[in-house]
């Protein structure tokens, strides 16, 4: 793939992907649902813009299920083509670059969006960055619109900082021709041996152990883009806020309420430009505008999605045309309809097929909250979820257009 420097990367990882996922906050239509129940008139969205799309699953599934008009950036340039690969052929109004922040927000060419989104990007891009983005929603962003930001917060995160510290020191000792997945390993491995060796550490850091415990298995992807970049910066939901107010927004929403909890370590919140006044009771939201049939379009991106499962980890979404964003089937669910789609065509065959993707990718099936690891129950267990898939999961996929 295309390589920028360090310089054009502005110390953000550009040389791992990242990992495959959908953020249900970024889908409009959830927005507006979010903003209702907090008394709050949402906007109708016809023009969206999501900063920092990853691999770009969600802005896929926006684009193509709903009714927007989506543009959006991305620094690496496999995942632009990535999800300009996922739309190809369908009628989806999206434009996906891949410019930095500094280009992108500059833009001239940009329309008055009604909703902008950045999920997992303010707490790992420079101040400068976020400046940028903080002009782009002052100029771009209408009266009335919503701003979805997710971020890394304070205290939740203070135990972890000395250990990123520790790990991002050791790697950038190595040797710089040394691949970056090589030295995220080795600083991974040598916090270990600290921690296990020298007891000054676990006094000096009492959470660090813990810490360390949490992430240790973490997938190379995970461990790069969360805490490999030259900036990481949690910080309180105040300073958030103080940034926000200082280009007109004001706090809307908490998007996942489970996260008002005192000591919260990741917030997902909702501004909306200019203060929008609380609803009339019984007034409705509006909805996002909807193309009149994006059966055909939203079966072709799910198709798409079934294939990129069989051969990429963690893949648990596709799109609904009934809701206009992302229905969760689960990731072993993922690779069963993956091999049903294949031509898999009783449960035996895509219990079967499944196990062997499992292996594969090297994944682990979880039921219950627990790993299997024996062969045998892995296989019963893929066999009863297999029959519930073609009995029960599969035709509901279909009744609703998700698949043909």
């Amino acid at each position: 793939m295309e390589r920028r420097s360090e310089n054009g990367a502005d110390g953000y990882v550009e040389d791992i992907p990242y990992t495959f996922g959908y953020h249900p906050e970024l889908d409009p239509a959830r927005m507006q649902a979010v903003l209702r129940r907090a008394g709050v008139e949402p906007p109708e969205v016809a023009a969206a813009c999501e900063l920092g799309y990853g691999q770009g699953m969600s802005l896929a599934i926006h684009a193509v299920a709903g009714g927007a008009a989506w543009w959006g950036t991305d620094l690496i340039p496999s995942h632009a083509a990535h999800v300009r690969a996922l739309v190809a052929g369908t009628d989806a109004r999206l434009e996906a670059a891949d410019q930095t922040f500094a280009v992108f927000c500059a833009r001239d060419d940009l329309p008055r969006f009604d909703f902008i989104g950045l999920h997992g990007v303010w707490s790992w891009v420079s101040a400068a960055n976020r400046e940028r983005i903080l002009e782009l929603v002052a100029r771009r962003l209408r009266a009335g619109g919503v701003l979805y930001v997710s971020y890394n917060a304070l205290p939740g995160w203070a135990p972890m900082l000395p250990l990123r510290e520790m790990m991002v020191a050791y790697a950038a000792a190595l040797p710089a021709d040394l691949p970056r997945a090589d030295r995220i390993e080795a600083a991974l491995r040598d916090a270990q041996m600290r921690v296990l060796r020298d007891p000054l550490v676990l006094e000096a850091c009492p959470g660090i152990e813990a810490e360390l415990r949490a992430i240790r298995h973490k997938g190379v992807a995970y461990l790069a883009h969360e805490f490999f970049n030259r900036d990481w910066a949690p910080m309180p939901p105040a300073q958030v806020a103080a940034a926000m107010r200082s280009v007109g927004l004001s706090f809307a929403a908490q998007a996942d309420e489970a996260e008002l909890a005192s000591g919260a370590r990741f917030r997902r919140e909702y501004f909306v430009k200019d203060g929008a006044p609380p609803m009339d009771e019984g007034a409705t939201a509006t909805p996002c505008r909807r193309r009149d049939d994006p059966l055909r379009d939203v079966q072709i991106l799910n198709d798409r999605l079934l294939a990129l499962a069989s051969c990429s980890p963690g893949m648990a979404w596709l799109a609904d045309p009934q809701t206009g964003g992302g229905v969760e089937v689960g990731c072993s669910a993922m690779l069963m309809l993956a091999a049903w789609r294949s031509g898999a065509v009783d449960a035996a065959s895509v219990a079967r097929d499944a196990e062997a993707m499992l292996t594969r990718l090297g994944q682990h099936l979880v039921h219950e909250g627990r790993v299997l690891v024996e062969t045998a129950r892995v296989r019963a267990q893929l066999r009863i979820e297999a029959r519930e898939l073609l009995e029960v999961t599969l035709p509901r996929l279909r009744e609703r257009g998700v698949l043909a």
